[in-house]
């Protein structure tokens, strides 16, 4: 950017002329003054549309990851509802088992004292699951325990399954009376 000096400022007397004459001169023509003003709108246009695209494309990427965020959570959302009904399936169907394994222990008939059941083990799971060949087991051998009163249940240490435990316990309870 050029600086120009006024006439009156810095001028250097010219013995030819009356007027005193600058030894630099500010003579721009008014289109030139236009031309460079275009040219300074049109560099501070072509900036602003710049900005303009860049924000329109920050916009949509954003509008873009909003709706992915959004499908994101339905389906974490859909992930933790179906996470707490296989939780609450697993709880009810370890109480089936429970319930079906008690059923079972109450089919098996008591053993008494004296041993004189009639019952082999074979019997009992016919009893109990039907009498089919695969059922059938090889050792006939009487199912006759002799009890002393009281059976007293295994501790529990936390390294099995506390279902599993509970099963135990229950059997054990239901034999001590």
């Amino acid at each position: 950017m050029s600086s120009c000096v006024s006439p009156s400022e810095n001028f250097v007397p010219d013995s030819r002329a009356s007027t005193p004459v600058s030894d630099k001169s500010c003579a721009s023509s008014p289109d030139d003054v236009v031309n460079t003003m275009n040219k300074k709108v049109e560099v501070y246009t072509n900036i602003v549309n710049q900005f303009s695209r860049n924000l329109n494309t920050l916009g949509d990427r954003f509008n873009k990851f909003e709706t992915q965020l959004k499908i994101n959570n339905e389906k974490v959302e859909k992930l933790e509802n179906l996470s707490e009904s296989l939780l609450s399936s697993i709880s009810k169907i370890e109480d089936q088992v429970a319930n079906l394994c008690m059923s079972v222990l109450d089919k098996i008939p008591k053993v008494t004292n004296d041993c004189s059941c009639e019952n082999t083990s074979s019997n009992v799971t016919n009893k109990v699951c039907g009498s089919s060949e695969s059922n059938q087991l090889s050792n006939r051998e009487p199912v006759c325990i002799e009890t002393i009163g009281y059976t007293k249940p295994s501790n529990y240490d936390g390294t099995t399954n506390w279902l599993e435990y509970k099963l135990h316990f229950e059997a054990v309870a239901k034999l001590n009376n």
